[in-house]
C-alpha cells in the first residue's frame, strides 16, 4: 500500500490534518484507484490487455520511479492479490454502475479518468487451430481500459448536437465546447475538432435552419416564437415519460402557428389552440421532430402531438367524492394502437416506433384506418426516398412498365425502374406521401389511391394556371 507520507503530498498538510480519519482514507483510496486507472489507460486497450501480474508490476514501477517519492520515503509495493481485488471491483462497477456507499470511490475514479475496466480471455491457439488448454498463462484473465466515449461516440454526439433543430446556436456552441474539454483530456480522435491540417473543423459544418425560438428580450424579430425553449422541452419530455410509465392521464395546452390578425398581419405568431386531457401512450422521434402518441379522454382514436408545440403539460388530477385528490390512469391501449405494443413482464409495454412510422409516414392519424398495400414505381435514385420513409422492409421487383431510352440517370445512362411494395400503410398517409414526391415516384396501386392522386394533381394544375 502507499504510505501516509505520499498521500499527504497530494493535498495540503494543514487540510489533511483537519480531515477525519475516514475522509482521509477515502481520499487515499481514490488516489490509489486513479493511479491504477492511469496505468491501465496508458498501457492497455482491447487489443493489448494485460494480466493482473503485469499491471501490478507496472504500477509498482511507476510509484518507485515517481517524483512523489523522496529518499526518506518508505515504499510498500502493492501485492498482486490487492490489485486483483481492486480490478475485480472496477470490472463489477463497469457492469453495474451505482452510487452506493461501497463503490462511490470507484465510480468517482472512473468519472475522473473517463473510462471503465473490462476483461477478456487470452486463450492461446496453435498453428493448427487447437486451443492450448494446458497453457495457464494463455488462459489467464486479461484487463484493459475502455473509454466511456470512444472517438466514434464523440463524433456521433457532436453530430447529433449540430443537427438538433431544437437547440439554439448559443446552446450548440456551449455543448460542443464542453465536449471539446473531454476531447482534450482523453485524446479522442474527433474529426469535428481537427481536420487534416490540424485546424478546428466545427465551423465548416453547415446545418438546416433551426426551429424558430422565442425572441430574446421580447424583441420584434421576424420569426414566430416556439411555445417552449429547449430547457422547457426537456422538462416536458420528462413529465410525459413519467406519465406514460405510470399510465397517468395528462393535461396539455397545445398551440398552432397562425397569422397575427390583431397587431401585425404580416407576422406569424404562435397561439394557444386548446387545453385537453389525454391518455399518453408513447413518445417517438420522426421527421426531425418529437411526437407524443396520445388520445383525448373524450375519444378513442389516438392523435400525434408535436412535443415542441405543447405549451404546458402536467399530470391530470381530480377530486373524488370524498374531496381527496386522485390521479386518474388509463387502463388499456386503444384497438388502433394494439398492433404496436408488446407486453414485457406483467406491466411494461414496449412500443414499436418503426412499425408505427411505416404505417403513418407523415405522422397523420385519420378517423378511418383503411390499411393498404402501397405500390410505387421508382428508380434506383428515388428508392432512397422510400427507404428514408419506410426503412428497408420493402419488396422490390423490376417494373413491367415501358420507358423510353432517353430517360437517363445522373450518369447519362438509361435508368433502371422498379416497383416497390410497402405493406399496411394507412391510406391518407400513403396518398400524401405520393403527392409529396410526384416528380420522383409514381403511384401504381391501389386503383382508388391512383385516382385520388390524379384528381388532386389536376386541381393543383388548375390553380397554378390562374397564377400570372
Amino acid at each position: 500500500m502507499i504510505n501516509t507520507n505520499i498521500s499527504e503530498k497530494i493535498i495540503d498538510n494543514k487540510v489533511s490534518y483537519s480531515l477525519h480519519e475516514k475522509e482521509f482514507k477515502e481520499i487515499k483510496k481514490i488516489y490509489e484507484l486513479i493511479l491504477l486507472y492511469y496505468v491501465l489507460k496508458t498501457n492497455t486497450d482491447y487489443n493489448n490487455a494485460l494480466s493482473s501480474n503485469q499491471i501490478t508490476s507496472l504500477l509498482n514501477n511507476l510509484l518507485a520511479d515517481s517524483s512523489l517519492m523522496n529518499d526518506n520515503d518508505e515504499y510498500t509495493p502493492f501485492s498482486e492479490r490487492t490489485i486483483n481485488r481492486k480490478l475485480t471491483q472496477l470490472v463489477n462497477l463497469s457492469a453495474n454502475p451505482s452510487m452506493s456507499e461501497d463503490c462511490s470511490s470507484d465510480l468517482l475514479s472512473s468519472i475522473i479518468m473517463g473510462g471503465v475496466v473490462k476483461t477478456k480471455n487470452a486463450n492461446g491457439v496453435d498453428k493448427k487451430g487447437y486451443a492450448l488448454r494446458n497453457d495457464k498463462a494463455k488462459r489467464q484473465k486479461r484487463y484493459y481500459f475502455e473509454p466511456v466515449l470512444t472517438s466514434g461516440d464523440m463524433n456521433m454526439i457532436i453530430g447529433s448536437i449540430l443537427s438538433n433543430r431544437y437547440l439554439s446556436q448559443p446552446e450548440q456552441d456551449y455543448l460542443v465546447k464542453r465536449l471539446q474539454i473531454l476531447h482534450e483530456c482523453n485524446d479522442y480522435d474527433s474529426a469535428y475538432f481537427y481536420n487534416e491540417e490540424g485546424t478546428k473543423g466545427v465551423d465548416s459544418i453547415s446545418n438546416l435552419p433551426p426551429l424558430p425560438m422565442r425572441p430574446e428580450n421580447h424583441t420584434n424579430q421576424p420569426v414566430p416564437p416556439l411555445p417552449v425553449d429547449s430547457v422547457q422541452l426537456l422538462a416536458h419530455i420528462q413529465t410525459l415519460n413519467d406519465a406514460i410509465k405510470k399510465r397517468n392521464q395528462i393535461e396539455i395546452t397545445y398551440g398552432i402557428y397562425d397569422a397575427d390578425n390583431q397587431k401585425n398581419r404580416n407576422r406569424i405568431t404562435f397561439t394557444e389552440r386548446a387545453t385537453s386531457i389525454l391518455n399518453p401512450y408513447a413518445l417517438m422521434w420522426n421527421n426531425g421532430g418529437y411526437y407524443l402518441i396520445a388520445a383525448n379522454i373524450k375519444h378513442s382514436n389516438p392523435t400525434n402531438y408535436r412535443v415542441d408545440r405543447i405549451i404546458s403539460v402536467k399530470i391530470h388530477s381530480e377530486k373524488n367524492e370524498a374531496g381527496a385528490i386522485v390521479y386518474p390512469t388509463w387502463k388499456e391501449v386503444p384497438t388502433t394502437l394494439k398492433d404496436f405494443f408488446t407486453l414485457k413482464g406483467k406491466k411494461t409495454l414496449i412500443f414499436d416506433s418503426i412499425a408505427y412510422a411505416n404505417r403513418y409516414p407523415n405522422m397523420r392519424i385519420s378517423q378511418t384506418q383503411n390499411l393498404i398495400d402501397l405500390k410505387i414505381e421508382c428508380t434506383s435514385w428515388s428508392l432512397q426516398i422510400l427507404v428514408d420513409a419506410f426503412g428497408t422492409n420493402i419488396k422490390i421487383e423490376p417494373s413491367p412498365m415501358e420507358h423510353s431510352e432517353d430517360e437517363l440517370d445522373y450518369n447519362g445512362k438509361p435508368q433502371q425502374f422498379y416497383v416497390a411494395t410497402v405493406r399496411k400503410v394507412q391510406y391518407d398517409n400513403a396518398r400524401d406521401f405520393c403527392l409529396a414526391h410526384p416528380q420522383y415516384l409514381t403511384a401504381l396501386a391501389p386503383v382508388e389511391l391512383v385516382k385520388d392522386v390524379k384528381n388532386i394533381l389536376s386541381e393543383s394544375v388548375k390553380k397554378l394556371e390562374r397564377v400570372k
